[in-house]
């Protein structure tokens, strides 16, 4: 099970407009770009400017300007970025039933790729890239619809949003069917994901998690690392300290107690993994988000 208090408890649409758009601005001397939540929704991000280090699930995604995001539901994303320069995105999200309604077929593809793989369909898609051009074209042209009524632009956002879909679907989702890649990550390798976002603060050990993965623990490690990008251990701190920096900003208690609330024993190695992960140390993070 994800952390429940990861989820993000603003809500995204009615049920008459199951989707919405967000505009976020970031200034240059913060460092965090999106804070850590999940939510039940598809996601595209599109970078407007600037450039920032993007997380899903562990995963790292270094986003420059003109580049795209999409997220499946409920992985667990955030996002930072290098102080001294500005940063600007926009996100649509949307639910799965307002994009393909009763589309038997546009359902199965849903249904078969995105919830089964939702681990590998993160995609990021790369202004380098010259098969991701159209597609990045198409999710620029979103923000100016935040300056629109709703009757102008809802079914241009929808087509938009379809012809994107069918593009990754065509360039990258259709293969993860037929894809006998060794070491591809299993299922036993997601729900060990779910199993460290629930328990992070405790004392877990490789062999503890391998074992509930059914695996050794050299083919654990190999297959946690070929879906994450990471080691299982560098994925606990990764959930350690996202959790260490949301205790920051929302509460006053002492930082050598959300270090041991967060799992880690030692305050100097706390202090090393977090300005590691989020460019600066705990105490500078707390004095510029009690800025804002």
């Amino acid at each position: 099970m994800k952390n429940k208090e990861l989820l993000e408890n603003v809500k995204h649409f009615t049920k008459a407009r199951p989707f919405s758009i967000h505009k976020t601005e970031i200034g240059a001397d913060s460092t965090n770009a999106l804070y850590v939540h999940y939510h039940p929704e598809m996601e595209f991000i599109y970078l407007d400017e600037g450039s920032m280090t993007f997380y899903v699930e562990g995963k790292q995604y270094n986003m420059k300007e003109g580049d795209a995001l999409f997220i499946p539901p409920a992985l667990v994303h955030n996002a930072v970025k290098n102080t001294g320069v500005p940063c600007r995105h926009y996100a649509v999200v949307f639910s799965e039933e307002w994009l393909f309604m009763e589309n038997t077929f546009e359902r199965n593809i849903y249904n078969e790729i995105i919830y089964p793989y939702r681990y590998e369909c993160v995609c990021m898609l790369g202004r380098n890239n010259q098969a991701d051009m159209d597609t990045l074209l198409l999710l620029k042209k979103i923000s100016a619809f935040m300056q629109m009524g709703l009757e102008e632009y809802e079914l241009s956002l929808k087509g938009i949003l379809l012809i994107c879909f069918q593009r990754l679907y065509s360039q990258y989702f259709a293969k993860l069917r037929t894809s006998d890649v060794k070491g591809a990550p299993k299922i036993e390798i997601q729900q060990s994901i779910s199993f460290l976002n629930e328990h992070f603060a405790e004392d877990i050990s490789i062999v503890e998690l391998s074992a509930l993965a059914g695996y050794s623990v050299s083919h654990y490690e190999h297959s946690f690392k070929a879906l994450t990008g990471k080691s299982p251990f560098e994925y606990l701190n990764y959930i350690r300290i996202i959790h260490a920096s949301k205790l920051l900003k929302s509460t006053k208690k002492l930082i050598t107690d959300i270090a041991s609330e967060c799992g880690f024993d030692n305050i100097s190695y706390f202090n090393r993994v977090f300005k590691r992960i989020m460019g600066i140390t705990p105490n500078a993070y707390r004095k510029l988000r009690e800025k804002k």
